[in-house]
């Protein structure tokens, strides 16, 4: 296999450059064409051993060779699972007065698997052999698009970001692009982990009061990238053991018998795919029912934005494929009655189905003078919003597949939900711990309500509520000129979840950037979605870039 990669000399070009200190940022064509980027590394060392049982058995794994073993994951506390050297370049050409052209490449060579073999032979032990290039190294063009700007329109058409919402932390308004919770879950900033789209963006900004401005949105759904739902790490990357890990664990355990972990590689084991083990059959099945590249999968959005009386408003609908899957309902007949195949690999590209939902919503911010405050908040209703059956085999599924009872369907949940958020912005000065600068401030309160709720659906905390309330809180501030920025992060859940995230950045002229933090996840179930399957995962991270 191919490991050698330049990319991972970025850390050592980022220190040669500390000490240079000379801006090297391009113009030309009379500064109509600026280039510009960033080389940054981004490191990681666990903080605790990984989970190496679920529901009180040792995880079963299928190995390449076909054969079952009870080996836990190899993750130890101290163990340095990211090692993450990206380059990245801007281009922003000015052609004309009312036409930009704007690009980013990324090329990025994340060497831990090199510097750990273990974690690389965790994920050839889990199956996911053949996506370690691609989840080791990989470049592309990240986002190209044209902006034309005649009179009061806005048309931006290509590969591209678009951002809605108020909220920070967790999305709700920002629906439009998937997320890539490969490399570092989504502790990244939201603008490194989008997933860049192709389509048009319309704005218009129309000539009245109140600032009104209609905005369009189609994605074709019919280019390279297609309809594209959220990334998840690979079976036996670091980040792989959340939702779904536990998911169809528990469906195994409960759904079918104790360790039915065994019976899936044995029904796969007559295909030419490799044998595979349970989790990353299900992982893969999940890609290859994504939809083809084709026009009747364009997604479509429209918000209209104004400001009245000092609130910035807005509504919007967004119409588009969910971005994470549900079982296709009639795969499992299919399979037991022989139709279309006699193996699971025969189904894999229509085991799960993307549905489509309808999003509806409103966002709004304002400045309040006498509390000295930014107010802010949106709301998003979702019509038929797709959820998984509690367990996911059909209650018979053993029986069934032994041919002692009728084949089943799988039965998905359809359900309306109604989710907001209410939050706050305020700059305060503690003269007793910081007498030169500010702490911004920031708090938010979200919750989400499912309607007509069924206790045999499970939602993505894998829990029975129908409501979820979450919390978060965010502080910050600078010290010696905003050279040293200190944060800290948190987020709880009623139900028992949390999340600390400290950090503190270090600024070195205009370019050099530093920084520290740490990841401290809490669950009281490993069910639970956001952090119960990852609560082992607690780190100590660190970046080091040079942006010109």
């Amino acid at each position: 296999m191919y490991k050698k990669s330049r990319l991972f000399l970025i850390p050592f070009v980022i220190i040669f450059l500390l000490f240079t200190q000379n801006a090297f940022g391009f113009e030309a064509l009379n500064g109509k064409l600026d280039i510009t980027g960033f080389i940054r590394n981004d490191s990681a060392v666990r903080l605790s051993d990984g989970q190496k049982q679920l529901h009180g058995k040792d995880v079963l794994v299928s190995t390449s060779d076909g054969v079952t073993t009870t080996e836990a994951q190899g993750f130890e506390s101290g163990d340095y699972y990211l090692c993450r050297n990206t380059l990245q370049i801007e281009v922003n050409w000015s052609m004309t007065k009312n036409l930009d052209v704007f690009g980013i490449w990324r090329g990025f060579y994340d060497a831990a698997l090199e510097i750990n073999r273990d974690f690389e032979q965790n994920m050839i032990d889990a199956g996911s052999g053949k996506e370690i290039d691609g989840y080791e190294r990989d470049q592309e063009l990240r986002e190209i698009y044209v902006n034309l700007t005649p009179g009061n329109w806005v048309f931006r058409i290509g590969k591209q970001q678009i951002v809605w919402g108020e909220s920070d932390g967790f999305r709700m308004a920002d629906i439009i692009n998937p997320l890539d919770y490969s490399w570092h879950y989504f502790f990244p900033s939201w603008e490194d982990i989008r997933i860049p789209l192709w389509g048009i963006d319309i704005m218009y900004g129309l000539p009245t009061g109140n600032e009104y401005t209609v905005e369009f949105v189609w994605l074709p759904g019919a280019f390279n990238t297609g309809f594209q739902p959220n990334k998840l790490a690979p079976t036996g990357a670091n980040w792989s053991t959340g939702f779904f890990n536990q998911y169809f664990h528990k469906g195994i355990d409960k759904g079918l018998a104790p360790g039915m972990d065994v019976m899936f590689p044995g029904v796969i084991s007559g295909a030419t795919n490799n044998q595979t083990g349970t989790l990353q059959f299900f992982m893969e099945s999940m890609e290859d029912s994504v939809p083809d590249n084709s026009i009747k999968n364009s997604e479509l959005g429209m918000k209209i934005s104004a400001r009245y009386g000092g609130f910035d408003v807005s509504i919007f609908d967004f119409y588009c494929r969910n971005d994470s899957p549900v079982f296709e309902e009639d795969w499992f007949i299919k399979f037991l009655t022989g139709v279309g195949g006699g193996n699971l690999y025969d189904y894999q590209d229509e085991m799960f189905q993307y549905k489509w939902v309808n999003k509806i919503g409103a966002t709004f911010n304002v400045y309040e003078s006498t509390t000295k405050a930014v107010f802010r908040g949106e709301c998003v209703y979702t019509k038929d919003e797709p959820f998984l059956p509690r367990n996911p085999f059909p209650e018979n599924a053993l029986l069934s597949f032994m041919g002692m009872a009728p084949p089943q369907t799988i039965k998905n949940y359809y359900k309306d939900t109604f989710a907001y958020m209410l939050g706050f912005d305020r700059p305060t000065m503690f003269p007793f711990l910081n007498r030169a600068r500010s702490f911004f401030i920031s708090g938010q309160v979200f919750q989400k309500y499912i309607l007509n709720f069924d206790d045999d659906m499970t939602t993505m905390d894998m829990s029975n509520d129908d409501v979820q309330t979450l919390f978060t809180f965010l502080v910050n501030t600078g010290f010696r000129n905003d050279t040293v920025l200190p944060q800290i992060f948190m987020m709880y859940d009623a139900s028992g979840e949390g999340w600390a995230q400290p950090q503190v950045e270090f600024v070195y002229g205009d370019y050099i950037r530093f920084g520290v933090g740490a990841n401290i996840l809490l669950s009281n179930d490993k069910q639970q979605a956001y952090f119960g399957g990852m609560r082992d995962n607690d780190d100590i991270y660190a970046w080091l870039s040079f942006a010109w």
